[in-house]
């Protein structure tokens, strides 16, 4: 089924030591799940998809998936990268995290192949066989038309 409701962005808080605020983060969840939100989006806005290492991006993903799970909320995960392998790579990584309902991903700026590429994500995240995996695909080309085998999943 496809998800309803407010699906909640959210900004990821940073400590004074410039480290991702993992307390202030789950306090925010709750907050956002608790006046009615039906899910959360991780590492989803403000460059967040890219941005962080992999030591930040885990506490995020641990957090997020944790809050979730106790409300019973869908997770989903923004995925990025500078070209389609690495987005490929970057959703195959999702596959090992438990808790993560769906992933956001954006078709490669500039693509003149936006269905293809699009097409290639879909594929990706259907060899990973893990349920309830999805993709969205927004950021394509102006005037791109998305056609609703590829655009409607």
């Amino acid at each position: 089924l496809p998800p309803t409701g407010l699906h909640a962005p959210l900004v990821t808080p940073f400590d004074s030591e410039g480290r991702p605020d993992a307390s202030a983060l789950e306090t925010l969840g709750h907050e956002l799940l608790e006046e009615g939100a039906r899910g959360l989006v991780a590492l989803g806005t403000t460059g967040e998809p890219t941005s962080p290492d992999p030591a930040e991006r885990a506490t995020v993903l641990d957090v997020c998936a944790r809050v979730a799970r106790e409300h019973d909320a869908l997770l989903t995960v923004g995925v990025g990268g500078g070209d389609t392998r690495t987005v490929e790579r970057a959703l195959a990584d999702l596959a090992d995290r438990p808790g993560v309902g769906a992933a956001l991903v954006p078709v490669v700026p500039a693509s003149r192949q936006a269905v293809e590429t699009t097409g290639r994500l879909l594929a990706a995240v259907e060899h990973l066989d893990v349920p309830g995996r999805a993709v969205t695909a927004g950021g394509s080309p102006p005037g791109t038309a998305l056609t609703p085998p590829v655009g409607g999943r």
